[in-house]
């Protein structure tokens, strides 16, 4: 599948060096986003920076790296949900504004990332109807 967000398009350079769907699962598995870095740190995922140091990432980044992987996959991480007792219904209207609502937290309009999330999850006419209409009233 396509990468919606790619760490290079806003710092050339960068890499994705957190595997973004185990943090979705730490997260899950541990409750916490303080306990899931913890748990990836102990069990070795690390940032290896370009000086050669290596440290632990940070919660907000592993928050981050799991709704990234979320966005990204959404028919799995519904799967993965429902498994833990979230979203019985599906890709209910539930559903759909809670990945709206990711969606516009965690993909930047810019470049077009927000409609390829959009269009990934399905929702992306759906969100024109229901969203912004009542974005055109906050202006």
């Amino acid at each position: 599948m396509g990468i919606v967000y790619n760490p290079k398009a806003g710092r050339p350079g960068r890499d994705r060096q957190m595997d973004y769907q185990a943090a979705f699962q730490y997260w899950l598995e541990c409750g916490t986003l303080k306990k899931a870095a913890q748990a990836m740190e102990r069990d070795g995922y690390r940032i290896v920076r370009k000086d050669g140091t290596i440290s632990p990432f940070s919660f907000w980044t592993v928050r981050r790296g799991a709704w990234i992987w979320v966005i990204e996959n959404p028919d799995e991480a519904l799967k993965i949900w429902q498994d833990h007792g979230y979203f019985p219904n599906g890709k209910d209207e539930q559903w759909k504004h809670f990945v709206a609502r990711k969606i516009r937290t965690h993909m930047p309009p810019k470049k077009g990332n927000m409609e390829k999330a959009l269009r990934l999850n399905g929702i992306y006419e759906w969100y024109k109807e229901n969203y912004e209409p009542n974005l055109a009233g906050e202006l």
